[in-house]
């Protein structure tokens, strides 16, 4: 993934897939990811390296606790004796939430957030980042 104050986060990415697709599941976001940015970049793993899904389901877990993500309900397991998907859709009104930014650290170390919050913000994702995403996502359903 594309690193340093100037890229947008893994949150900003899993944020806009919530709000593109209405709810989604932490293995969803997970699959979108790693299917954006190899259509962006190319082959995964060569200049960046794609969060994994215990990563994913970690930020999920701290969203849901900061209020950024809500219970979208349960879900058919995929197969026969598996577990039933919990979906999460972004919680109302917390759509912009500068916790966005960082949810893992606004949740478990709040005071450094708030001075990293304070000094050089990271970049939200633009109006045509997200549209290209919103794109991508229409291409691609079964993400």
């Amino acid at each position: 993934m594309p690193r340093g104050w100037g890229a947008p986060g893994t949150a900003d990415l899993v944020r806009v897939y919530l709000l593109a697709r209405g709810r989604g599941t932490p293995y969803g976001a997970y699959k979108f990811i790693r299917a954006w940015l190899e259509a962006k970049y190319g082959t995964v793993g060569k200049h960046y390296r794609p969060p994994n899904y215990q990563s994913m389901r970690n930020l999920f877990s701290a969203a849901l606790k900061l209020g950024l993500i809500e219970d979208a309900g349960r879900g058919p397991a995929e197969r026969p004796h598996g577990l039933q998907r919990h979906y999460y859709r972004v919680a109302p009104g917390r759509e912009r939430d500068p916790a966005w930014r960082n949810p893992k650290l606004a949740r478990y170390e709040p005071e450094q957030f708030r001075r990293v919050a304070g000094g050089i913000p990271r970049r939200m994702l633009t109006r045509e980042e997200i549209n290209e995403i919103v794109e991508f996502l229409r291409e691609h359903p079964e993400l």
